[in-house]
């Protein structure tokens, strides 16, 4: 809820014949030059809450002409200028408290325990949304327009009694959108230019009610002040609590300042904003229905009135919906509706198609042999309604790394787009497993990203810097909300579609996109460790001589071993759901267009068509066939005059299949016969390539199928 100052005529007036409103930035010299350091803290934390004190020198203000009080009403903060250009898209906390303070002692002797910094003049300024504006910057020193301007309530501050205190209560809760580093100033080895500045931080990012904290020195945020010299009637006020369960008991505080003798002498309040006068008292109190309501305030001294509207100062009712999931048997789901406060009405979407599918509070729900499902609730309470929606995970099994003892670590990409972990995979299951989406692990960053999986046969050692010996097999979307080595930010990464693996040995690569120049981060263990294993996986089966390592770059960039994964495969099998796969067995061989390519765009179930593109097709042409035996290990048909060429399966079955452009679809239709189900298939394709070698063909990747239901 963002307060905004609505001056009446008379007021905007009196205001204007005063003063106009100015603005100081901080730390004095950096109008024109970008700060020599950015930091997360606190407006590039996303969804993660925390509490931050920033500490201004008094000189800061005095050495820029400020040596008299002064009423501060707005604060600026603008964003890291970055190496390059950079944009971002902006977004938004619905709930964020800001309280201004004269610090009782120098920013040198502050504490760690936040109430020691606080003066007793310290009073709540502004209670309610902050929004990053979306912008782009030209980098390179060169200052960036604001982002975040903050108005705030009435503030006098005079410099002559001590430091500004900003305390900022950052409510992680509802963030939505991609935001920025801020633009800081902190000490180096060598000195900034202008000089270091004059204050601190004090931050704790565990708790948004934290009591100490973690001092800085020496370091301060490049902001901006909007203030008017402390001459005239200025109104405001304070209220508690804003928001909750109707009826709702508010009281208000009167916080308005005047410079006239004999202080502050009438108030009348319009509490709901129907422009009734309610109360003359000066701090009254008002109970609240269902609703948003805007607060009028005039205040009088021996000089005149002044008014005051902030508009939705109260807001009643208001919903946070939220729900969570768990099975309770395989394919059925227990969902609980956890939206605080209690709704009276919900509605349940549970498969994407806008149809209501239960109106219970909470429902169990089957959902077959579906890997993901996109849910929506709707909820009600008397005039409010609100909803949520969530990609839920529905794989019934999971497979976790399990390391112990020492050996956490963590790295910090800041120029490369791209940070990727290297390790082994056994698949022991029969019948193969189907993977719907990973825990993965972050430490200390904020914000989007993208995990991407690739595979390759047998083991990823000597093939880490070699991208044409691997294939991406899945993608997905993640967020990073701090953490640590030793306590990461454990995300839910679901795949835009899940990957399939038959029995045998893999090398994986677990990489992490980002849009510079955001950074990235790896969370690994820095012990060689494993195997860990199950029934169905083994990862790391071999740690000794394949420890795991990570890459700096897509396959290229700095090497660091021993660093195994940590975090967890979510899979399936047929057996376990009924849902069929189709994925990367082994290479194809090179012609003329690059390596065919065999990939599945549906998933084989009984009764359906299984469609499969063959690609990099020179003559449009491909001999597409399928076997019950796979070749293990898989013949070479250098011997036809195709060197090189891998055969994985037996020519059980076969069809020639034109394309355009290149590629070829191949319909392969499954019968409607329940004996099907969990039957193992492999198959490849044969491009006609002339020109390729001496016998006018190259193979594709080899894949394998599991038929589902």
């Amino acid at each position: 809820m963002q307060q905004r100052l609505v001056l009446a005529a008379a007021t905007a007036a009196f205001l204007a014949g005063l003063t106009s409103a100015q603005n100081v930035i901080t730390p004095p010299g950096y109008g024109a030059i970008a700060g020599n350091t950015n930091n997360a803290f606190p407006w590039n934390r996303a969804a993660a809450s925390m509490r931050i004190q920033f500490i201004h020198d008094a000189s800061n203000f005095t050495l820029q002409g400020i040596t008299t009080p002064i009423v501060i009403t707005g604060i600026n903060y603008r964003p890291d200028d970055g190496t390059a250009t950079t944009t971002w898209a902006g977004g938004s906390w619905p709930n964020v408290r800001i309280d201004l303070s004269t610090c009782p002692v120098d920013f040198s002797a502050a504490t760690s325990t936040f109430s020691s910094n606080l003066g007793l003049d310290a009073r709540t300024v502004h209670q309610g949304p902050v929004t990053v504006l979306p912008g782009s910057c030209l980098g390179a020193g060169v200052p960036c327009t604001n982002y975040i301007t903050i108005p705030t309530g009435v503030f006098v501050y005079d410099p002559n009694l001590g430091d500004l205190v900003v305390d900022i209560h950052l409510d992680g809760t509802g963030w939505t959108g991609s935001g920025r580093a801020a633009d800081h100033v902190q000490t180096t080895t060598t000195p900034p230019i202008p000089p270091p500045p004059l204050g601190c931080r004090v931050y704790n990012t565990s708790s948004l009610t934290a009591t100490t904290g973690t001092i800085t020195q020496n370091y301060a945020p490049c902001c901006e002040f909007t203030y008017v010299p402390a001459v005239g009637l200025f109104p405001y006020f304070h209220a508690t609590p804003i928001s909750g369960s109707s009826p709702l008991l508010v009281q208000f505080t009167d916080q308005s300042f005047t410079s006239a003798v004999g202080g502050v002498q009438a108030w009348a309040w319009d509490l709901n904003g129907d422009s009734i006068i309610d109360s003359t008292a000066q701090n009254p109190t008002f109970t609240y229905g269902c609703g948003d309501f805007n607060v009028t305030l005039t205040a009088t001294d021996s000089q005149g009135s002044q008014t005051i509207t902030r508009n939705n100062v109260v807001r009643t009712d208001l919903l946070t919906p939220n729900f969570t999931a768990a099975p309770i048997a395989i394919g059925l789901w227990q969902f609980t509706d956890t939206t605080v406060p209690i709704p009276t009405s919900w509605a349940w979407d549970f498969n994407g198609d806008t149809i209501i599918d239960s109106n219970a509070q909470n429902p169990v729900w089957p959902f077959g042999t579906a890997c993901d499902a996109t849910v929506k609730l709707d909820v009600g309470l008397n005039c409010r309604t609100a909803s949520t929606t969530k990609v839920v995970l529905l794989a019934p099994a999971t497979h976790s790394t399990a390391h112990t003892g020492t050996g956490a670590g963590t790295l910090t990409g800041g120029g490369t787009p791209n940070l990727g972990l290297f390790w082994d995979l056994q698949v022991l299951a029969p019948e193969g497993v189907t993977v719907c989406g990973l825990t993965d692990p972050t430490h200390s960053g904020f914000g989007p990203y993208t995990c991407n999986v690739y595979i390759t046969a047998d083991t990823y050692v000597g093939k880490d810097a070699t991208a044409a010996l691997w294939r991406l097999v899945a993608s997905g979307p993640g967020v990073m909300a701090g953490g640590t080595g030793t306590a990461p930010s454990n995300n839910q990464i679901v795949f835009d579609a899940p990957f399939y693996l038959p029995p045998g040995n893999y090398g994986v690569a677990v990489y992490h996109t980002v849009v510079l120049p955001s950074s990235n981060y790896l969370v690994y263990h820095t012990v060689a460790q494993g195997p860990f294993s199950n029934a169905d996986l083994v990862f790391h089966p071999n740690p000794t001589t394949a420890p795991g390592i990570y890459r700096t770059n897509l396959f290229s960039g700095s090497v660091g071993t021993p660093r195994s994964w940590k975090g967890t495969f979510h899979y399936t099998k047929v057996s376990l759901s009924g849902l069929g796969g189709y994925g990367f067995l082994g290479l194809g061989c090179n012609g003329t267009l690059g390596v065919p390519r065999n990939i599945g765009l549906t998933s084989p179930t009984i009764g359906q068509n299984l469609s499969i593109n063959m690609t990099n097709l020179p003559l449009d042409l491909v001999l597409f066939f399928l076997g019950s035996t796979r070749l293990a290990p898989p013949v070479d048909i250098g011997f036809l005059g195709a060197p090189g060429c891998l055969l994985y399966n037996t020519l059980d079955a076969s069809v020639l299949v034109g394309g355009v452009g290149g590629v070829a679809n191949v319909l392969v239709p499954i019968p409607a016969n329940p004996a099907m189900v969990g039957q193992l298939f492999y198959a490849q394709g044969a491009s006609i390539d002339l020109v390729a070698n001496p016998f006018g063909v190259v193979l594709s990747d080899g894949a394998a199928l599991i038929i589902g239901q």
